[in-house]
């Protein structure tokens, strides 16, 4: 995970972790007593980045209207099992004026980590 810094211990440096095990959950400062060799880590971009840089641009955003943290929306497909995680696809979706979408694309190019800068496609 070069682009979010060097020398990244995901174990230790996030400020706290909710630990799920047989049903119950907890809070913990780190998981290193928790880890095995075989475990995976990735990052999934967040986009509460550009929705800020929206909000400085003065971007209207319709789920913000409503008073909503989010733009998710379930969907009638099923998405891929795994194991027993399972359930329909969950998909986001971020509605703008149509007289804005130049202004979006400009605004969010400047965060690419937080899904910034593409075109819109619909």
């Amino acid at each position: 995970m070069p682009a979010l810094g060097r020398d990244i211990d995901i174990r230790t440096d996030l400020p706290s972790f909710l630990i799920h095990e047989q049903g119950l959950e907890r809070s913990a400062g780190d998981v290193v007593d928790l880890w095995q060799d075989d475990f995976v880590v990735f990052a999934v971009g967040c986009w509460l980045g550009a929705e800020g840089a929206l909000a400085k641009a003065g971007i209207r955003m319709r789920h913000r209207e409503l008073g909503r943290q989010d733009g998710l929306y379930r969907t009638r497909l099923a998405a891929t099992s795994a194991g027993r995680f399972h359930g329909p696809l969950i998909v986001s979706m971020r509605p703008f004026h149509k007289e804005d979408v130049d202004r979006v694309i400009a605004t969010t190019a400047r965060t690419p980590l937080s899904h910034g800068g593409s075109s819109p496609h619909w």
